[in-house]
Formats: structure tokens, C-alpha cells, sequence
């Protein structure tokens, strides 16, 4: 990972969308087994944890978890539209 400056940290941090949990369960959910490795290793998340968050176990996962592992989910197809998610 990357370190930023502080400046560039907060700006990207600020803009970053935050999804309701539904959301984020719902793109969780369309993926397979493979698919969960895969995200905990780009995103340094354990799988544990995002299948803890996809299957309700874990209902209120911290902001920063979230921040971690949504940026990298594929695209649903209304977002590969260019429609996207609504923010909560």
C-alpha cells in the first residue's frame, strides 16, 4: 500500500460514497468463495470478516473495514450502466 500525504489521505477519504449495510451485503453475496479470497487479499481484509459481514453475523461492520473492501467489489450491472449506488 501506498502511503499518502495527509491532505490527499483526507480528501480521498471524504470522498469515498458510504453504502447501507444492504448494499453492501447484496454485492457480498454475489460473489462465490473464490471470489471473497480474492477481495481479502487486494483489500487486506480477512475473508473471515467479509463472509462474517455477508451472512449478517457481523450486522454493523466498522467504517474503515467497509473503506478497505467496497472500492474493490465488481461493478453491479446498474453501475456498469453508469447509474451507481445511491449514497446512505
Amino acid at each position: 500500500m501506498v502511503d499518502l500525504p495527509i491532505h490527499l489521505w483526507i480528501m480521498r477519504a471524504m470522498s469515498t460514497e458510504i453504502p447501507s449495510m444492504d448494499a453492501v451485503q447484496a454485492r457480498l453475496k454475489g460473489l462465490k468463495g473464490f471470489e471473497l479470497d480474492v477481495l481479502a487479499s487486494v483489500s487486506g481484509v480477512p475473508s473471515s470478516t467479509l463472509w462474517k459481514i455477508r451472512n449478517g453475523v457481523t450486522p454493523n461492520p466498522g467504517f474503515e473495514t467497509v473503506r478497505k473492501f467496497y472500492p474493490h467489489l465488481p461493478a453491479t450491472d446498474t453501475q456498469a450502466e453508469g447509474q451507481g449506488v445511491a449514497s446512505a
